[in-house]
C-alpha cells in the first residue's frame, strides 16, 4: 500500500486529491481517501468481491455488450484485455460487466484470435 500510495513531500493527501494533511493526519486527509485507496488496492490484488461490488456500483448490472440488466447477480466480471494478453494487475477500467451468455460468446471469440 505504501509503494502504491508514498507520502508527499508537500503534506498532501497521499490519494492526489491535493487536500492539506492537518495536525497528526500522516497520510491520508479523510476516511473516504484512505477507503478509496484500499479499495484500489483489493482490485489490483484481484480480490474479486471488490471488483465485484466496485462494478456493481458502477455499471448497475447492466451488460456492457447486450444491454440488458440480468436479474440477481447472474453476470461477470470481465478483463477487457485479457490477464494472458497483459490484462492482469489492473484497476476498474479494464474490467466491464458481461452477463452470462455474451462472456460465454466473448471467450469462445478470443480462444479463435
Amino acid at each position: 500500500m505504501a509503494d502504491l500510495y508514498p507520502m508527499k513531500a508537500d503534506k498532501t493527501c497521499a490519494c492526489g486529491c491535493g487536500v492539506a494533511l492537518k495536525g497528526r493526519q500522516t497520510r491520508w486527509a479523510s476516511q473516504a481517501c484512505q477507503d478509496k485507496a484500499v479499495e484500489l488496492y483489493c482490485i489490483l490484488q484481484g480480490d474479486s468481491n471488490t471488483i465485484r461490488v466496485a462494478l456493481a456500483n458502477r455499471d448497475n448490472g447492466v451488460c456492457a455488450r447486450c444491454g440488458n440488466k440480468p436479474p440477481g447477480n447472474q453476470w461477470e466480471a470481465d478483463h477487457i484485455v485479457p490477464v494472458h494478453k497483459g490484462g492482469g494487475y489492473c484497476d476498474l477500467d479494464n474490467f466491464q460487466t458481461l452477463c452470462i451468455p455474451c462472456h460465454r460468446d466473448k471467450t469462445l471469440l478470443e480462444q479463435y484470435n
